[in-house]
């Protein structure tokens, strides 16, 4: 039988949308200092553990940046009984993986393993959080690590346009820093530092998060058991984090990089928590204008002129107002056209309402997206480890397709006023100074630093 090319291999009839139902979820708490969350999802027999805990990047003291990611790193270097490398061993026979690490707002242990190995890999992550020992030998060892990652991303000319625009958005908060830290920070991170740190805490509640072909009561049943004596006093609130007041107008940093055809650019500024109230509309107005490949700013930038490969903006989730930034990668000649551009496409968004096409469109997109990140059971712990950590309803996701499809046009244009801020905004450039420098000749605020100073 002849295959017929002219007709596409799809059936005679096209099957209907079906709705996204995000899991049922258990939620159980055994005491104060132990939270459980828990899904039956998928038809593997698959498991996804993630142990939350608090200290994250919002906690580091001033004087060690890239405490809280450096402390999360050496969890699994070992235990009271067992060494880093018989954690190693331990998780690899199970044929399944086990990390450590922290973001910004906690600290976290992650494990997956076989189902029928699930109390096997809840004890190996429950002790990796609950009892590290900090081996002398594993901190000099991540420490070395860490000074050469450091110096690997100060020779990335987008990793200097970020540091110089965050050192200069958050000046004198923790935020000017990145998660790993920096040179000087991790050589002050001492092993007294370290065990302090984690003491003081990251040592605090836990919220288990339990994904997979597992029964949820059982689960709950085992962390109690592993984790009853987890403490129950909370850990210490975070620093809050107040960035100095933006200066009026739009202000330029050039970082003096000589060579390369391309120049990193970075427009920014301060912006909001995970917790502002207008989150829909939010999510819809920054897709709309810089989080898909089809939004204003991609599509101006790439599509209409011809100046980047690629343009997206967006805003940091962060418990505290994490940046909102327009990253992007343009030919050197095109770095001041493609800045007014940007700032075009937010004095539009803000000044006009979006088209009823635009705003279908994206919402069309956002929903349609959204089940991707669901097809693994540590997609769907991903989501729980969002609900325990910024508090957020246990129907959050349930309710989120109908409230983002709720969102209007006159919405998404006060958003952007509240929100957006093109005339108190610091746009960052790395690139050769003697070529960028008299495109930038009639902004108002032009600062020319070489790169060694951003550190």
């Amino acid at each position: 039988m002849r295959l017929d090319r002219r007709r596409p291999p799809l059936p005679e009839r096209p099957g209907t949308d079906q709705p996204l139902r995000f899991p049922d979820f258990h939620y159980r708490q055994i005491h104060d200092g132990l939270e459980i969350y828990a899904a039956r999802w998928g038809r593997s027999p698959l498991v996804s553990l993630e142990l939350l805990a608090s200290g994250g990047g919002q906690y580091t003291p001033a004087e060690t940046p890239g405490l809280a990611s450096f402390t999360a790193s050496l969890l699994d270097e070992g235990t009271s009984r067992l060494s880093g490398a018989e954690i190693s061993r331990r998780i690899e026979r199970l044929g399944g993986g086990l990390s450590s690490g922290a973001d910004w707002d906690c600290t976290s242990v992650t494990a997956a393993c076989l189902s029928k190995d699930l109390e096997t890999g809840l004890d190996l992550a429950s002790a990796v959080l609950t009892d590290p020992t900090f081996p002398t030998e594993a901190i000099h060892r991540e420490r070395a690590r860490r000074q050469a990652e450091t110096r690997r991303r100060r020779s990335r000319p987008g990793y200097l346009a970020d540091r110089a625009l965050l050192s200069t958005l958050y000046r004198g908060t923790v935020y000017q820093h990145p998660l790993i830290g920096t040179s000087e920070g991790l050589e002050t991170s001492s092993e007294e530092r370290i065990r302090g740190f984690f003491q003081r805490v990251v040592s605090g509640p836990i919220r288990l998060i339990a994904v997979g072909d597992l029964e949820p009561e059982a689960i709950a049943a085992m962390a109690a058991r592993r984790l009853s004596e987890s403490p129950t006093s909370a850990s210490p609130n975070p620093p809050a984090v107040e960035p100095p007041a933006p200066e009026p107008g739009l202000r330029i940093r050039i970082v003096h990089r000589p060579g390369g055809s391309q120049t990193e650019l970075r427009l920014g500024h301060v912006g909001v928590p995970r917790a502002y109230s207008r989150r829909p509309a939010l999510v819809v107005m920054t897709s709309l204008l810089g989080g898909k490949f089809t939004s204003r700013i991609n599509l101006n930038l790439r599509e209409r002129h011809g100046y980047t490969y690629g343009a997206r903006a967006s805003f940091s989730t962060r418990r505290g107002p994490g940046p909102f930034i327009v990253s992007t990668a343009v030919e050197t000649p095109a770095a001041a056209a493609a800045t007014r551009e940007v700032l075009f496409e937010l004095r539009r968004v803000r000044d006009a309402l979006v088209t009823e096409v635009e705003l279908e469109e994206t919402i069309g997109y956002l929903l349609g997206v959204f089940p991707y990140t669901l097809q693994q059971a540590s997609g769907v712990a991903s989501r729980l480890a969002q609900i325990a950590i910024y508090d957020l309803p246990h129907d959050h996701y349930q309710t989120l397709p109908d409230r983002l499809g709720s969102v209007s046009r006159e919405a998404i244009r006060e958003v952007a006023v509240e929100t957006l801020h093109p005339d108190r905004l610091t746009a960052v450039v790395v690139g050769p100074a003697e070529e960028l420098e008299p495109q930038f000749a009639d902004f108002d605020h032009v600062e020319v630093v070489e790169a060694s100073t951003v550190v």
